[in-house]
């Protein structure tokens, strides 16, 4: 199988050349390297975290693709989609294979899609897929399930074009584009304890974006981003508002924590005078 889809690939590369990108969308939390990293064809590796796996398993998947050699960009084809039924296809309390979720009836919302969007871009994504359980089929309204299953839906996808996750996504966009996209990298080394507190940091010249779930408390390091002073500020990912919280020194360490909900913490160079995001 793996030849007939480097042959699909390879044809396709001879009739458009560079003129068209051309990606592979695999199953499960596996990448396209997997199997097509050194095809010429391959424009960007893709990889399908899906509806079950957690968040770290497609975030490691993610960051092995980003580091590989020769460089080609990454990202996330289908994560989480909105209201679609965490691990839907599984029996209630099944056993499950090793790393993989159980079905628990959660249906995912705007904070898990959030969550994964955010780690995945700072992991060094470089872009993301949103998706809505009742738009990818064009549903016309709830439909009971006794079973639940793929095709139980909640709303019609009219009323999903309005889903808080969708409109969400629009500031993940504004962030990005508030700050020198080329010169950010992934780095969870300028926060203490990352790993066991689940944040994700990248930085770029002169300023840094730290991802923190709700209820978090981190130590940042801001040597690594500036020499003199740096300016910390908080931007919610639910409304898109940035607000300031203080100037301090760059040879500094200090503790910051959220309070209830995921936050985005911004540690800008005050030599750059880069703008608060309104």
């Amino acid at each position: 199988m793996q030849n007939i889809w480097s042959k699909l690939g390879s044809t396709l590369y001879d009739i458009v050349g560079d003129s068209q990108l051309i990606a592979y969308h695999p199953t499960g939390a596996v990448s396209s390297s997997t199997w097509f990293h050194n095809e010429n064809w391959l424009a960007f590796n893709m990889l399908q975290s899906g509806h079950c796996a957690p968040v770290q398993r497609g975030i490691a998947t993610l960051r092995k693709d980003y580091e590989k050699k020769p460089s080609k960009p990454t990202l996330d084809g289908e994560p989480r989609y909105e209201t679609i039924e965490e691990c839907f296809y599984k029996e209630i309390n099944s056993s499950a294979p090793k790393g993989i979720g159980q079905r628990t009836g959660h249906r995912f919302d705007d904070a898990d899609v959030r969550e994964i969007a955010y780690k995945q871009i700072f992991s060094g994504a470089f872009g993301h897929t949103y998706g809505h359980h009742s738009i990818w089929q064009m549903s016309e309204g709830k439909k009971e399930k006794p079973q639940g299953g793929i095709d139980a839906t909640v709303n019609s996808w009219q009323d999903a074009l309005e889903a808080e996750g969708a409109r969400q996504m629009g500031y993940i966009v504004k962030l990005m584009k508030g700050r020198d996209i080329l010169s950010r990298v992934p780095d969870n080394t300028i926060v203490e304890d990352y790993k066991k507190k689940n944040i994700v940091a990248t930085r770029g010249e002169g300023y840094a974006f730290i991802y923190l779930p709700k209820d978090t408390t981190v130590t940042v390091k801001f040597n690594t981003i500036a020499k003199d002073k740096v300016r910390v500020s908080w931007f919610n990912p639910r409304t898109g508002k940035m607000k300031e919280i203080e100037t301090v020194e760059s040879s500094m360490q200090k503790e910051y924590m959220t309070d209830g909900e995921d936050m985005i913490l911004i540690v800008d160079d005050v030599d750059k005078n880069y703008v608060l995001l309104l």
